[in-house]
């Protein structure tokens, strides 16, 4: 299975957001993040890096 940790980057520092990500969509807003385990969060971001070996994902804030 490949689940992913979602970092969120802003002003240079990253914070993890969610864990075990199954699914990414973009909005017209930003990011919809959806766990394994149903949680979801909205976050007005865009993706800035997909590491598929470290199974991590960057995303940087937009407002």
């Amino acid at each position: 299975m490949c689940l992913s940790r979602v970092y969120l980057e802003k002003d240079g520092q990253r914070t993890l957001l969610l864990e075990d990500v199954a699914t990414i969509k973009t909005e017209a807003g930003g990011v919809l993040l959806k766990s394994l385990f149903g949680e979801e969060k909205e976050v007005a971001a865009r993706i800035a890096e997909i590491d598929f070996m470290a199974k991590s994902i960057v995303l940087q804030e937009t407002v």
